[in-house]
């Protein structure tokens, strides 16, 4: 049986709750929580660490949007936007989420009216040299330039997890290129506030650093130019 979540008010626009989560291996209870189509899904992945995480990932949001709403968490209802965005179909409740995962670490933003977007990296040193320069500005290639590693590794992976939490609360993704959104302040300032490209509307977003834990870097990225976010960690036993 899980029990009622304390999730605690969430009343303004200007502000989110982040949930962190690791992966739960003892998923044959959480798998009461997914649906038909859900369990169709977890079913399709070769490999037992990533079905763990689908279904830990999957299960964990449905009770968190659910205890916002106050509901049962098989009763939360998803769809997509046409750009592919997943958003809350069922109960109403004018709820935003957004969720990423990176190896067993995952973290889901939550908040009310205004996009959000959030994303979290694990930090891998071996992968910088060969994606800086096909998804860094050139403002942000002079600035990871000056660093020295272990700073110039981690830079990188904020400056990553700053444009992906915006292409995900502008809901585009990776269909935007990611060498056009500048977010170098994020570098100095902890935040960024970026206008994306191609975008007919709700194109202005600002990023912030979230902290997830060690040797993984997080961003959060909403519309409200004070957004006020609060970090919590999800149980990953028991619960």
């Amino acid at each position: 049986m899980h029990g009622v979540l304390d999730v605690g008010r969430l009343d303004s626009s200007d502000e989110a709750h982040v949930w962190i989560f690791h992966t739960d291996p003892e998923t044959s209870a959480l798998r009461s929580l997914l649906t038909a189509d859900e369990h169709e899904r977890a079913g399709r992945f070769h490999f037992a660490r990533d079905r763990a995480r689908f279904i830990t990932r999957r299960s964990y949001v449905r009770r968190l949007l659910a205890a916002y709403l106050c509901c049962d968490a098989t009763d939360v209802r998803f769809t997509t936007t046409r750009t592919g965005k997943p958003v809350v179909a069922a109960p109403a409740g004018g709820l935003q989420f957004s969720v990423s995962q990176s190896g067993d670490v995952g973290a889901c933003i939550i908040g009310r009216g205004d996009e959000l977007g959030i994303d979290v990296e694990l930090i891998q040193e071996g992968v910088v040299k060969a994606l800086a320069p096909r998804v860094c500005t050139a403002r942000e290639r002079d600035a990871l330039a000056e660093l020295r590693a272990p700073d110039g590794v981690v830079a990188f992976f904020t400056l990553w997890t700053h444009k992906e939490a915006m292409l995900k609360a502008d809901g585009r993704g990776l269909s935007v290129d990611v060498a056009t959104v500048d977010v170098a302040e994020a570098l100095t300032e902890g935040r960024a506030h970026t206008r994306l490209p191609g975008a007919s509307c709700h194109s202005a977003y600002i990023s912030q650093t979230v902290r997830i834990g060690p040797n993984v870097a997080g961003a959060v990225a909403g519309e409200a130019p004070d957004l006020t976010v609060i970090t919590r960690r999800f149980p990953t036993r028991k619960c």
